[in-house]
């Protein structure tokens, strides 16, 4: 489907633009969507916690949502230190929690919404609330090349699905 084409072309331009203006990963490193699929959440459906192994980047392109479809939850390891270490578990308030005193942070997707984030980030969809029908595409991620220090090589990793 031509659509479809139209659609992983823009996806793949801003991945680009993530890896190596964000990131500032040397462009030498050739990012490749390893693998994709398309998801369809109902009344109801959710995503328990997980993270995709394999992979490097992972991300979410929001095709169709809307505010009661559920959001997407990035959850911080237990050994990802906010302020404070876990060790000393100080109670917060919960009024004004944020990036920094949240042990996870939700996003609500909107449409032609795309979310990357490193694919071992532990992450999960609360249910949904909607009457309508979520569509959405997720893929994966993995950097190939040649990679080293001090122009050393000392890993070389191509992809061979794509020959």
């Amino acid at each position: 489907m031509p659509e479809l084409k139209n659609l992983k072309e823009k996806i793949l331009k801003c991945c680009e633009h993530y890896i190596h203006e964000l990131l500032d990963i040397d462009p030498s490193a050739k990012f490749e969507i390893t693998n994709s699929w398309a998801v369809k959440h109902l009344k109801g459906d959710e995503s328990g916690a997980h993270t995709h192994a394999n992979a490097m980047i992972s991300g979410v392109f929001y095709v169709q949502t809307d505010d009661d479809s559920g959001e997407i939850v990035f959850h911080k390891d237990k050994t990802y230190y906010n302020i404070f270490t876990p060790t000393v578990n100080v109670p917060f308030k919960g009024k004004n929690l944020n990036p920094c005193n949240a042990l996870g942070w939700g996003i609500k997707p909107m449409n032609n919404m795309l979310i990357l984030f490193p694919s071992t980030l532990d992450h999960s969809v609360m249910p949904s609330r909607s009457d309508k029908e979520r569509y959405c595409v997720a893929f994966n991620l993995f950097a190939f090349g040649k990679f080293g220090f001090d122009n050393v090589t000392q890993l070389g990793l191509s992809n061979i699905t794509q020959a």
